[in-house]
Order: structure tokens, then sequence, then C-alpha cells
């Protein structure tokens, strides 16, 4: 490596101490060994009268292999923070290296320590990174690796109404419309209903009317949040038209009858039907219908509560 022709029988010395002793065999030295940086060796000639000492110096540059960094990666969900520092996920690296998007995910690399996932399909995507080889390292690459999450859906909240004592069986599932599956039902009211059993087929029969709230729940799984959605379900006592019941009434004496107070307990609303012709007034106070003058005989009244949407 010394320019020119130089004489044989010298002597190499180290000059910066890089521990090399080139003496043992100049032809075939290893400098496998050596950090980056310059390394001076003297080749020294002892004089031969009638000429002088003579000497030349060898220098050798280590250059430090291109560095493209460690194989990272990151989670990402598309609800929330979905900007990526890309460049960050290398650690420790060499500049002035190009990014490959591997994938197809899409995103614009143009400034690697702010990409943006926001629109990326989920699945897990990978990006190269690659420096070019110097004059004396070769190229070098480095790959990461990003996964994208989409955000839980539990579905919409969802409500249904039903008669007690009627309607026992609930497809609950379907309430909330389409969503993820793998979630768990909460009984937020303690209904005693199982829906975690069959959600398709939740089963109501027993409980009392009232209103009860189900909670449909899908755990987080980093980087994403969990979701909820919730149904109520309705119950609605069933219509009571009271109890059948019979009355006597002399025509001499009280003919005043509280035809209503003979049901006993019953809803109101309802409407009163004269069945045998009785011809009394049932209309302006059903609490007090007058039978005087009727001929005496047997009369049926009917009391008649509306249907309702589920009773």
């Amino acid at each position: 490596m010394l320019g020119g022709t130089p004489d044989t029988g010298g002597t190499w010395s180290d000059n910066t101490g890089s521990g090399i002793d080139p003496n043992i065999d100049p032809t075939d030295v290893d400098v496998s060994s050596l950090t980056a940086g310059s390394y001076i060796f003297g080749y020294a000639l002892t004089a031969v009268d009638p000429c002088p000492d003579a000497s030349a110096l060898l220098m050798i540059n280590v250059e430090a292999p291109l560095n493209p960094g460690q194989a990272g990666n990151q989670d990402v969900c598309t609800l929330g923070n979905t900007v990526v520092d890309v460049d960050n996920l290398l650690g420790l690296h060499d500049e002035g290296g190009s990014w490959t998007d591997n994938d197809g995910a899409g995103v614009d690399l143009s400034d690697s320590t702010s990409v943006d996932f926001a629109t990326v399909v989920p699945g897990t995507y990978t990006f190269s990174y690659d420096i070019a080889a110097t004059a004396l390292c070769p190229a070098v690459g480095q790959t990461v690796s990003i996964t994208v999450s989409g955000p839980a859906d539990a579905g919409t909240d969802g409500n249904v109404t039903i008669c007690e004592g009627e309607t026992a069986l609930v497809d609950i599932e379907s309430l909330i419309g389409t969503h993820d599956a793998g979630g768990a039902w909460m009984d937020n009211n303690a209904s005693g209903v199982d829906v975690n059993a069959d959600a398709n087929n939740a089963d109501f029969s027993g409980v009392a009317a009232g209103v009860y709230n189900f909670t449909y729940n899908i755990a987080a799984v980093a980087p994403c949040p969990g979701d909820d959605a919730l149904v109520t379900v309705t119950i609605e006592a069933p219509l009571n038209p009271g109890q059948d019941s019979t009355q006597n009434v002399c025509t001499l004496g009280g003919t005043l009858v509280d035809i209503d107070g003979m049901l006993g307990t019953h809803d109101a609303g309802g409407s009163w039907n004269d069945n045998d012709g009785a011809g009394v007034d049932i209309v302006t106070d059903i609490t007090s219908v007058d039978f005087a003058g009727v001929p005496a005989g047997l009369y049926n009244f009917t009391y008649t509560l509306d249907a309702t949407a589920v009773c």
C-alpha cells in the first residue's frame, strides 16, 4: 500500500496505537478489529553507509459501516391519534436513506416523522428504509412494521317494548344492529335474564313489568378503546279489565248500581256495552246507574279495554 517501490527489510511501527503489529506479516495485516478512525503506520529502513535512514508513513482510514437502525414496530388505532413517527421506529440510524411502502398502505412518506394512517384499511404494513452503498461500505436496509386496527363496534342503542306474560323470547342481539362479535352482555337492572346464554332468544318469562337495561360491551384491545351499546326492554303490565261479578236489584228500593265498582281493581279507559238492551244510562256516570223502570230480568254489561301496541 506504500507508494513507489519501497525496499524490503524495513520495520513497521504502530504510530497511533491501533494495537496491530504489521511486522508479523506486512502482506496480510488483519484490520477487522479497528474501529472507525484514521490510523498511521510508519515504515523505516536503517541506513546503509553511505546512504541515510529512510522512512514513510501509511494512513489507513476506517469508515463505520452504514447503520439503517433497528426493526421497530407500532400499533395504531384509526380512532384516535393516527400520526406515526415512522423514522423514530428505527432508533439510532444514519440519515440520507429512502423509504418504501412495501404493502401498499398508500400513506405519504414525504415526511417520515409524521405519517398519517387515518384512512388506512386495518392490517399490518411494512416499510423499508434503505441506505445506498458508499465507496467502501455496502448498502444496508431495515424494515419497520405498523399494525393498523379499526375501533371496536358494539352497535347502536336499541329498545323494545313487550307485554308481560305474552312475549317471552326477545332477540336482543338484533336490536343493536351491525356490531362486532365476541362481546359480553350485562344485566344492568338484575332482571335475572341470562342474555349471554342466547342473545337471539332472551327469555323474559316471569319478569315483572318494568324497564330493564342491558349493555353489550366489547373490551378494549390496545391500542383501540372498547365500546358499549345499550338495549332497553320495557315490559308493560297486561291490561286488567277487572273481575266478573253479579248484583241483584229490586225495583222497589235502591235502584242505583255502581257498575264500575263491581269490576274491582281494573284499568281505566275502557268502554261499556249494554249487552241485553236494559236501556240504562251507562255513559253519564257508570258509578251510579239507575235501574228504575227496567223490566225484571237478567242483564249483562261488558267492559272492554282496547289493545295497546304490545298487550
